[in-house]
């Protein structure tokens, strides 16, 4: 019998003293009862192991597999040898010296150095109706049981204990023990047994402490890889297009870092399998593709989008292959422009301040409903309400400070029409209706207004807007302002305004500077910041925010 690295010394030697086998005093068992031996090969097709007949293996033998494991404690500094089951292998072919199993199932796949055991013997617990261990009981091959060595009950089942325990899971260990004390609870080897158990549980308790701690490590390390390697977009296309023209499809990613590339996979309705197409890179977020426009009569076209990660994953953009996207091919089609993002609503509210102390300040609050039209001249129309208020007088008079400012505020609708005269030239126009109200006199009265802006470049890039707008009894205003980036379609665009709101007295200039971030596909929030002044000794800080939905 083998000491368990284990077990502690009394126990073990407990263990020893009444499992000395009747082969010891020169019984007529023999040692075969239990062989140990090495894997000396171990490949694909055979598991060679170094027993045989001359070592007294008995044909078609079913030997124990186990895995030795030596470590050094970190702690301390001692020597720590255990052994795991990996399972049972029967041997096909006995030799003289060696022995050869052609199959085997095992929970680890055997290797040179691991060691076997045949012990004539089979050790098994009996266990109740829903599997749990009630005692211990041997089966001996040779016909001879542990009584038949003159052993008193607890010293055979300590025996039988011990034997049970060798290379057993530390779960198991326990068990095996706790069966022992149900068995014996008035054996003299009772104390020795409770002192193994509470050995045992603490090496448990440590154990589990380890695998937790190392399973929520290896968690967290996944969850923070995946959300590194994500890139994250969106794919915009055409819904409905005439048969004959191409189809641009564009891919937007927020982690263009981590790409390698783009493709789309497409195919027509009713084809089984999908073309591979790769979307060409056009800026630091953006890829886009023309798709060929095949000859469907009234049919649809699928796809679907998907990146190439830099750690060689794929990550799914929009669409997958069991429930891909679709764009409409037809022949009779009135509209032929997309319906995806022609329609757009939002709001914003700006406010300048051209004094410190908001003397001469106005605070502007409009809501709109834009709906655009492709391929047209018309390329479309606005329509909104609004809010102005504001309070000023002339720079003369509001240092005197012998005048109140004046406050007027103004409730208007307004419309706009946008015309497209070229890619790279359109012009927009707008007329405003509205009441007008100065808290001065209490005098309310319609009020007309006028605009008109001119656009150089591309409507959604970078472009160079040039406009100005009158306002009847308020004051008039100009500006420039011009897109000098574009990132993930949201516009940072520097202004020059110069006015004369709100009550129409001097001109000021104000310097401003507004960006945005595109939270979904179709809903986007807007910033400004602005400096104002109308003469180089007064000034004030102003700002505006807004937000668009796009559908």
């Amino acid at each position: 019998m083998m000491r368990h690295p284990y077990m502690t010394g009394a126990l073990a030697a407990a263990a020893l003293t009444v499992g000395a086998p009747a082969w010891a005093d020169g019984g007529e068992d023999s040692p075969d009862e239990k062989l140990e031996g090495v894997v000396v090969s171990a490949q694909d097709e055979e598991l060679i192991v170094d027993l045989g007949r001359g070592s007294g293996l008995p044909d078609r033998a079913t030997v124990q597999v186990w895995r030795r494991l030596t470590v050094t404690h970190p702690i301390t500094r001692e020597t720590v040898e255990d052994r795991f089951f990996i399972g049972k292998v029967e041997l096909s072919r006995v030799g003289e010296r060696l022995s050869i199993a052609t199959s085997w199932e095992l929970e680890h796949t055997p290797k040179p150095g691991d060691f076997v055991v045949w012990t004539g013997a089979e050790v098994v617990p009996a266990t109740t109706p829903d599997g749990s261990p009630t005692t211990v009981t041997l089966r001996s091959s040779r016909g001879e049981g542990a009584s038949g060595r003159g052993l008193t009950p607890d010293s055979a089942g300590l025996e039988r204990a011990f034997e049970l325990t060798l290379g057993a899971p530390i779960e198991d260990r326990i068990a095996t023990w706790e069966i022992f004390l149900k068995a014996f609870p008035d054996s003299g080897y009772v104390p020795r047994v409770e002192g193994e158990l509470v050995v045992l549980r603490g090496q448990l308790a440590n154990l589990r402490d380890a695998d937790d701690r190392r399973e929520a490590s290896m968690q967290q390390a996944a969850d923070e890889a995946e959300e590194l390697a994500t890139v994250d977009g969106w794919v915009r296309a055409p819904r409905v297009v005439p048969e004959g023209d191409p189809i641009r499809v564009s891919a937007t990613l927020r982690h263009p870092e981590r790409v390698q590339t783009v493709r789309a996979l497409v195919r027509p309705e009713g084809v089984a399998h999908f073309e591979k197409v790769a979307l060409t890179r056009i800026g630091d977020h953006t890829w886009v593709v023309d798709l060929d426009n095949p000859t469907l009569a009234d049919g649809y076209l699928e796809y679907f989008v998907e990146a190439v990660r830099t750690d060689n994953q794929l990550e799914p953009i929009s669409g997958s292959a069991s429930s891909p996207n679709s764009v409409w091919i037809t022949e009779d089609i009135e509209d032929p422009a997309p319906t995806h993002d022609r329609s757009r609503a939002g709001a914003l509210v700006e406010y300048q301040s051209f004094r410190e102390g908001g003397e001469d300040s106005y605070t502007r609050s409009e809501g709109f409903y834009r709906y655009k039209l492709d391929d047209s001249m018309f390329a479309g129309f606005t329509m909104g309400v609004g809010l102005f208020e504001g309070t000023g007088a002339t720079v003369a008079e509001l240092d005197a400070g012998d005048v109140e400012p004046t406050r007027r505020s103004l409730s208007y609708g307004f419309l706009e029409l946008e015309l497209a005269i070229t890619e790279s030239f359109g012009v927009d126009t707008r007329v405003m209706v509205g009441q007008e109200r100065t808290d001065s006199s209490g005098a309310s009265y319609g009020s007309l207004g006028l605009g008109g802006e001119l656009r150089f470049g591309d409507p959604d890039g970078t472009r160079l807007n040039v406009g100005g707008a009158f306002t009847q009894g308020m004051g008039n205003e100009a500006w420039i302002d011009l897109t000098i980036l574009s990132i993930l379609d949201i516009p940072i665009t520097s202004s020059v305004h110069v006015t004369n709101l709100p009550v129409g007295g001097d001109l000021g200039v104000s310097l401003g500077l507004a960006a945005g971030y595109q939270v979904t596909d179709w809903l986007k929030v807007l910033g400004r910041a602005n400096y104002s002044a109308r003469n180089i000794e007064t000034g004030g800080l102003g700002g505006g925010l807004g937000a668009e939905l796009t559908w």
